[in-house]
C-alpha cells in the first residue's frame, strides 16, 4: 500500500496534497489488484498508520516522516530535505525538528552538571535512558562519565571500579522504573555473586506471590469444545516441558483472549 501510494504520488499531481493516513478519504485500495483508486465521492474515511516505538528504530521514524510529508514518491524522498538526501529516516527527522536531537540531552546534562551533585546527574542519565529518544548512548555515556563519578574519585582511584559503581547507581534507577541496564549498551555491570542470588531470589519470588482465586480454578469448566481442544494441547507442552509456540486463529467473538489469558 506505501509503494504504491508512492506511485500515484509520482504520475497524480493531485494526489500529492495528502497525507499517506489521509489518503484514503480521497483514493479506495483495490485490495486484489493492489491499487489505489481515486474515490467518485469524497467521505470521511479514518486512516492510520501501524503503531511503532522508538526502541525498533528506522521504522519509527519513517513513521513520523509520513505523519508530516504530504506527498511522498519514494523512501529517498522521504529521506530528502532541502535539496540533500539523508542516509537515515532519523537524521531527516532530526534536521526537520521532528524528533529531539541527541545533541539537546547532551546539552542538558553539561548544563546540570554545574549544579547539581553526582548521584542526581545519575538520576537524570537514568531518566533520559528511559524516557527520551537517544540514539547514541554511548557517546551519551562517554560524555559525562567523568562528571558522574565525581563523588567516587574522592574515595576511589580505580577507574574500572569506579565505572562500576556508576553503573550500579544507575541500575539501581532503571530498576526502580521497571528497567535493566542490559538493554541499553552500556559497559557491562559485573554482580557479585550475592547480587546474582538476590536478583534471582527476587524474580523467583515475583513468580510465586502470583495470586489466583478459587474463580480461576473453576474457569476450565466453562471453556467450549474448540477451546478446551487448544487448552489441552498447551497445558500438554507446559506439564512435559515442552517448547513450542502457539498461535491462535479465529474470527472475532470466538474467545481467543479468554483462552490465552486462561492458558497463561
Amino acid at each position: 500500500m506505501l509503494t504504491e501510494y508512492f506511485n500515484v504520488s509520482r504520475s497524480n499531481p493531485t494526489a500529492r496534497q495528502y497525507l499517506y493516513r489521509k489518503f484514503p478519504e480521497h483514493f479506495t485500495w483495490n485490495k486484489s489488484k493492489k491499487f489505489w483508486k481515486p474515490r467518485k465521492v469524497k467521505r470521511i474515511q479514518i486512516g492510520r498508520l501501524v503503531y511503532s516505538n522508538p526502541a525498533v528504530g528506522e521504522r519509527y521514524y519513517l513513521r513520523i516522516k509520513l505523519n508530516h510529508v504530504r506527498g511522498a514518491t519514494s523512501y529517498e524522498n522521504l529521506r530528502t530535505w532541502q535539496g540533500a538526501m539523508y542516509a537515515t529516516f532519523r537524521q531527516a527527522c532530526e534536521v526537520m525538528g521532528l524528533v529531539e536531537s541527541d545533541k539537546s540531552l547532551d546539552d542538558c546534562l553539561t548544563e546540570s552538571a554545574q549544579f547539581r551533585m553526582p548521584c542526581l546527574l545519575r538520576r537524570l542519565f537514568a531518566t533520559i535512558m528511559v524516557f527520551c529518544e537517544c540514539t547514541n548512548i554511548q557517546r551519551l555515556w562517554d560524555n559525562h562519565l567523568n562528571a558522574m563519578s565525581e563523588d567516587f574519585h574522592r574515595t576511589c582511584d580505580n577507574s574500572s571500579r569506579i565505572e562500576q559503581m556508576v553503573l550500579r547507581d544507575i541500575s539501581y534507577h532503571l530498576t526502580s522504573m521497571g528497567k535493566d541496564i542490559r538493554h541499553y549498551g552500556l559497559p557491562e555491570l559485573h554482580l557479585t555473586e550475592e547480587e546474582r542470588s538476590r536478583d534471582h531470589y527476587r524474580e523467583l519470588t515475583e513468580e510465586q506471590n502470583l495470586g489466583f482465586g478459587e474463580d480461576h480454578l473453576k474457569i476450565v469448566e466453562t471453556l467450549n469444545a474448540e477451546q478446551m481442544v487448544g487448552y489441552e494441547e498447551i497445558l500438554d507442552h507446559v506439564l512435559k516441558n515442552k517448547g513450542q509456540v502457539f498461535f491462535v486463529d479465529g474470527p472475532g467473538g470466538t474467545g481467543k483472549t479468554y483462552l490465552e489469558s486462561f492458558a497463561c
